[in-house]
């Protein structure tokens, strides 16, 4: 089997060619804000903690986090860290036996992580100037989106030191070495790449190891928003597939959930096929996604103050034709690659 046939996310296996139900389901959230257990108020980051096939939400303005079983369909939610200043983004370590969530304040301009039946989170690393999007590598290397100085940051838990990883300290713009108000993250497992939703400047870059600027891998490079196929408009979240380098982003003032393949120019709309809206193939400011255990998509509708569930109804290999077209562009990214390490 060719490996770009099949993307490995949470128990399934994904194709690239995956299509999911075009109208989502209503996990959590009425529609209306409110702070009931069935209810949200603003959720911005999602994390998905595969061990219970569960859901970590950043109820953001009801200063909490909630956490729902996917198993269940009762639409009851439960509360397991509150009395938060406005929780942002999350991540849920699903490496220990229980569940460790770090959390972005951005309003406090800290990171905290919060131990399973914690009564208090610790803060990490150095203080972050309205800290959004967070993320972790295998070794527990935190990274961060330091939103207002235009950075990303990692923290070391081995030597309790914090670093830069991307961009430039209090310089935004739109040259490659530049950043412009990141608000979302995803880290490979290796810390080797990291990829940075590049918010102000509508664009998905991807930062390697020791690399002193960034390679757009979704969006415009020079920076530019549109809302055609070629274009993003102010992304706030990003997942990565690490296998096929599939590129799923939110594309939050756009209101879709996008589909990039690797050394792609443009990216295909596979949630918010219907646009803004209140509708179940609606979203409204979606700020965050990721996958359950079953390759169904999880979105966070910001606006909509609910959880939308995608379910996953065609994961079929690609096609002949659909094939062909992944092969060359996996064979020109590895090419442009190889000549990127070796010049």
């Amino acid at each position: 089997m060719l490996l770009y046939n099949f993307v490995q996310i949470g128990c399934i296996q994904i194709s690239p060619c995956a299509k999911w139900d075009r109208e989502g389901i209503t996990l959590l959230g009425t529609g209306i804000a409110g702070n009931s257990s069935k209810e949200l108020n603003e959720p911005v980051g999602i994390s998905f903690y595969e061990p219970t096939n569960s859901l970590y939400i950043a109820d953001y303005k009801n200063a909490r986090i909630q956490m729902i079983l996917l198993n269940e369909s009762s639409g009851n939610a439960v509360t397991v860290v509150t009395h938060l200043f406005f929780p942002r983004h999350i991540y849920v370590d699903n490496d220990n036996d229980q569940p460790t969530i770090y959390v972005t304040l951005s309003a406090q301009n800290r990171v905290e992580k919060w131990i399973s039946r914690a009564s208090k989170g610790l803060q990490i690393g150095n203080e972050c100037q309205k800290c959004v999007g967070i993320a972790l590598d295998k070794d527990k290397n935190v990274y961060i989106c330091d939103t207002t100085r235009e950075q990303i940051l990692k923290w070391s838990p081995y030597t309790n030191e914090t670093t830069i990883r991307a961009g430039v300290t209090d310089h935004d713009g739109k040259d490659p070495n530049l950043l412009s108000t990141p608000q979302g993250i995803y880290v490979t497992k290796t810390g080797d790449d990291i990829y940075i939703a590049d918010t102000g400047n509508s664009r998905i870059q991807r930062w390697s190891k020791d690399a002193v600027q960034g390679m757009t891998v979704a969006g415009s490079s020079a920076g530019i928003a549109g809302n055609d196929s070629a274009s993003l408009r102010n992304p706030i979240g990003v997942f990565v597939d690490e296998t096929t380098n599939v590129i799923y982003i939110a594309d939050t003032y756009n209101n879709q959930i996008k589909r990039w393949l690797p050394n792609a120019i443009h990216g295909d709309v596979i949630a918010g096929i219907g646009g803004q809206g209140v509708g179940p193939d609606e979203l409204n400011v979606p700020t965050d996604l990721t996958f359950d255990n079953n390759g169904n998509l999880l979105v966070s509708d910001f606006k909509n103050n609910r959880i939308q569930l995608f379910r996953l109804i065609d994961n079929k290999l690609c096609s002949a034709s659909d094939r062909n077209i992944i092969h060359r562009m996996i064979l020109s990214l590895l090419t442009l690659w190889i000549i990127v390490k070796f010049m």
